[in-house]
């Protein structure tokens, strides 16, 4: 158990917004590029690949291509170097609608970790460059950098502070269809979003806890539909720990003491630990649709869903952090959650050319998360990693990889032996597939040093059969 003091008036209510702060991207240092190989390496990836020789070289711009593809598989091991979320770039970086004809990306190399020390195979993050700062791809990046700080915190929370039995609770909180549309036409609508969820969390989910506690929570608001990111769905995505902070004794000097203790799921009506049971799962869903009728009786809107007695739609799910299995889906939800709804747009519009332009909300709309409860003081707990500890955590296993190098895509290729894999996620499950002949046809057509000068690309974008011409190296 640990004990922690905080002044009096240090913890923070349940609904204070947090503060907004600006999260910096990090970025690896670049290593030193060595003269003594035919493709220019870092002088760590030096020691994993032999010089070639002029046996091995390709003819200018050829692919190493494999036609076969071998079934996708779960398994959490490497046998070649994996793209990681090849099928979140296909999409993103190179988005079809003619909303996106001048935000176009390129990958100009990959950033090479070793997920195992024991392995000899890499996963593989493209680094790209950008027409425009809207490109879909750059969004989803910067928003899923900012979630990778967060699992550390929370990692490091469990291990400073001992918590054993650490769980993430998911909730999913929608709002009635007549409230979303009727908030989305509102210039504060979404503030007015996030007064009805700080009603519900204080007059609903704290009631559920015990007396004088504070609870660990991070909610974002989502006001897309993810099939049609132009009609307006308003939704919270939800993370709440299972560890409360309760006041164990009040220091005259030193002011309130607080401890983290477990809150025991509950056995439910079928005999089943869960987050919560049957009977408080209604009270949840009664309670929203409660604070949601007011809110429209005052504001005068018309909502026959409301009237009608029936629960508000509320998901709840959770994940354990003392399960290998659902370390993937952790960091997964949290990058889920966070996600700008450029992103949903540019997937959606892929499929449909004659699909409206976003709005400009939509463009340049931000996700932020934000914090409540004692989620905002876990500095006070872990401290402040030191820049030395600051590195990139593994999709896989949640652990700090070792940075290799950048790599062009030819020597990916060479590394792996002519061949390259994909890593992608599926609702948190990881997924391991071969890249076919097409695929690595297309990541040539995307790469940077493919092309002759940044102006070339622009000025034969609607030619295909140049885009894919054999050229020399510039």
């Amino acid at each position: 158990m640990v004990v922690w003091r905080w002044a009096a008036a240090a913890l923070p209510s349940l609904t204070t917004l947090p503060d907004r702060k600006a999260f910096g991207i990090l970025q690896a240092a670049h290593s030193s590029f060595q003269d003594n190989f035919d493709f220019p390496c870092s002088s760590t990836f030096r020691n994993n690949l032999s010089p070639l020789t002029e046996a091995d070289k390709s003819a200018p711009g050829e692919a190493y291509l494999d036609t076969s593809r071998p079934a996708a598989t779960n398994a959490l091991t490497l046998d070649i170097n994996c793209i990681v979320r090849f099928f979140d770039i296909k999409p993103l970086l190179r988005p079809t609608h003619p909303f996106f004809r001048d935000k176009q990306g390129f990958i100009e190399d990959y950033a090479a970790y070793k997920t195992d020390p024991d392995s000899e195979h890499f996963l593989l993050y493209p680094r790209c460059r950008y027409e425009h700062r809207n490109n879909p791809y750059r969004r989803y990046r910067l928003s899923r950098s900012h979630t990778g700080r967060t699992f550390n915190k929370l990692i490091a929370l469990k291990e400073a502070c001992h918590l054993g039995n650490l769980k993430l609770i998911n909730l999913d909180l929608t709002l009635a269809k007549e409230l979303s549309q009727w908030l989305g036409q509102q210039p504060g609508g979404r503030d007015m979003a996030w007064r009805l969820f700080n009603r519900w969390l204080d007059n609903c989910l704290a009631k559920l806890m015990p007396q004088d506690s504070t609870m660990a929570l991070w909610a974002v608001l989502h006001f897309w539909s993810t099939k049609n990111p132009l009609e307006y769905h308003f939704h919270f995505h939800i993370c709440l720990l299972n560890y409360l902070a309760v006041p164990a004794f009040d220091d005259p000097e030193n002011g309130q003491t607080y401890e983290l203790v477990e809150r025991p799921f509950p056995i439910n009506e079928e005999k089943k630990r869960t987050p919560f049971t049957k009977a408080q799962l209604a009270e949840l869903r009664a309670g929203s649709r409660r604070i949601q009728a007011n809110f429209a009786y005052r504001h005068r809107i018309d909502a026959p869903s409301l009237a009608e007695d029936q629960e508000a739609d509320l998901y709840v799910a959770y994940l354990n952090f003392n399960k290998p299995d659902d370390t993937p889906r952790i960091i997964n939800r949290l990058k889920y959650m966070t996600r700008p709804p450029i992103v949903d747009y540019a997937r959606v519009s892929n499929k449909k050319p004659h699909y409206p332009d976003p709005t400009e909300l939509i463009a340049k709309y931000t996700t932020q998360m934000r914090t409540f409860g004692y989620a905002r003081r876990l500095k006070d707990l872990i401290g402040e990693a030191a820049d030395s500890e600051i590195c990139k955590l593994s999709p896989l296993t949640g652990k700090k990889m070792e940075y290799i190098g950048r790599l062009t895509r030819e020597e990916a290729l060479y590394h792996a032996g002519g061949g390259a894999g994909r890593l992608d996620f599926i609702k948190g499950k990881p997924i391991f597939g071969e890249l076919t002949e097409r695929e690595l046809a297309w990541l040539r057509e995307v790469d940077y040093l493919e092309y002759p000068n940044p102006g070339w690309y622009k000025a034969h974008r609607d030619d295909p059969d140049a885009l894919l011409a054999l050229r020399a190296p510039p």
